[in-house]
């Protein structure tokens, strides 16, 4: 979900930006660990630079290539309510968790939510749908 390497996302258990529990020698992180993680002002940076990194990665075709078609997009998105943005968030890390050979970044600055998506066309057209839906619910509010 992260794209960062395994060895930075240890460096980020030893110094309590990730928290997680140790069950049977395997790191597990509920869905508030990751969320407080992927929330931290000091990783929006990180991600940023990574989002760009995927972006480049697809143009240059540098990514596993498990399925016949690639789409990489971009969604920015204006915050119209903290529960739109959490709702998005969450739908948008659902859906990553059942596909797969895929890529998943998320940044927000001020006002725009923005999502950098790598998949397959299901996956892509389910966050597409899933965004949708979501910004009608907040805008028919």
């Amino acid at each position: 979900m992260t794209n960062l390497s395994e060895r930075t996302l240890r460096r980020h258990i030893r110094n309590g930006l990730l928290k997680g529990t140790k069950i049977g020698g395997v790191w597990r992180f509920s869905e508030e660990n990751l969320q407080d993680y992927f929330n931290d002002d000091s990783m929006v940076e990180a991600f940023k630079n990574e989002a760009g990194k995927v972006v480049k990665r697809f143009l240059k075709k540098a990514y596993s290539q498990k399925t016949d078609h690639r789409v990489c997009m971009i969604v920015d998105q204006k915050v119209l309510s903290e529960h739109m943005e959490q709702a998005s968030k969450e739908a948008i890390m659902d859906l990553s968790s059942q596909h797969e050979d895929l890529t998943m970044k998320y940044e927000k600055t001020e006002q725009v939510m923005r999502f950098t998506l790598v998949g397959n066309y299901a996956y892509i057209e389910a966050c597409i749908q899933v965004l949708k839906a979501i910004r009608n619910e907040n805008t028919d509010a």
